[in-house]
């Protein structure tokens, strides 16, 4: 197995942004780079002014825009913190590892395009969830999920 000597970090939710997955990502984060070097990629509204790692404050939340300038980062593997990144590990050309907790993985949720967009679209995902939950077991899902990775 190969070491990872730079790690890139897909935090969405990131301080100063307030919540549990935003303070998960920051001590993960923190935690990591005791290892090896870690770049965290955030949006454009998060990043800290001092942290013991790299950032890079220009996630979009939109994996289509997002996938060719994170390729040409200097990155041995990829660490995304949300399951509604997964669809980005078909596109980045370095091993990709997600972490789903919580909510994350029965309704991962990360918005793409413009607001009156996402009104109208944010609905009828919740709908589709359901009927999935209802018509398919926990294992099919799981199972999907993981092929997306391979």
């Amino acid at each position: 197995m190969a070491t990872i000597h730079r790690l890139g970090l897909l935090a969405p939710e990131f301080p100063p942004q307030i919540g549990g997955m935003s303070q998960l990502a920051y001590g993960l984060a923190k935690a990591l780079a005791d290892l090896t070097h870690v770049t965290v990629y955030t949006t454009p509204d998060n990043g800290l002014a001092e942290a013991p790692f790299a950032q890079i404050s220009r996630l979009s939340r939109c994996p289509g825009v997002d996938a060719g300038w994170l390729n040409a980062e200097s990155i041995d593997a990829w660490l995304l913190l949300n399951a509604g990144l997964t669809p980005l590990a078909k596109s980045l050309d370095k091993p990709v590892y997600v972490y789903m907790h919580g909510n994350d993985f029965l309704e991962p949720w990360i918005p793409c395009g413009p607001p009156w967009l996402e009104r109208i679209r944010r609905p009828y995902a919740a709908v589709i969830r359901q009927s999935l939950r209802r018509k398919r077991r926990s294992a099919e899902v799981v199972s999907e999920l993981v092929g997306l990775l391979s």
